[in-house]
């Protein structure tokens, strides 16, 4: 899948923290009103883990601006709740 998708001109393919934090950034600086992520919940909430307070004024950000998630995960996984689309999980992340 990373292979068909990284063919494609609209889209970029990053590895590890990097592919965390600058997404994070890239959405604020271009404020888009949805965006669509596929995602590994794990490694999100690693990374979250250790991006603490950029996370926070991101997501500060993301809220002021309503920006709106749509993630796509598999099946199996459990939703964490950093991952719901729920305003006030939002804010208080």
């Amino acid at each position: 899948m990373i292979e068909v998708l990284a063919s494609n001109k609209k889209v970029q393919v990053l590895y590890g923290l990097e592919a965390y934090t600058l997404p994070l950034m890239l959405r604020i600086e271009q404020r888009p009103k949805v965006v669509r992520q596929i995602i590994n919940q794990e490694k999100v909430a690693e990374f979250h883990s250790l991006t603490g307070k950029l996370v926070k004024d991101i997501i500060a950000k993301r809220v002021e601006f309503g920006i709106l998630f749509k993630n796509l995960i598999t099946f199996g996984d459990t939703v964490r709740d950093i991952e719901k689309s729920n305003l006030a999980i939002l804010k208080r992340d």
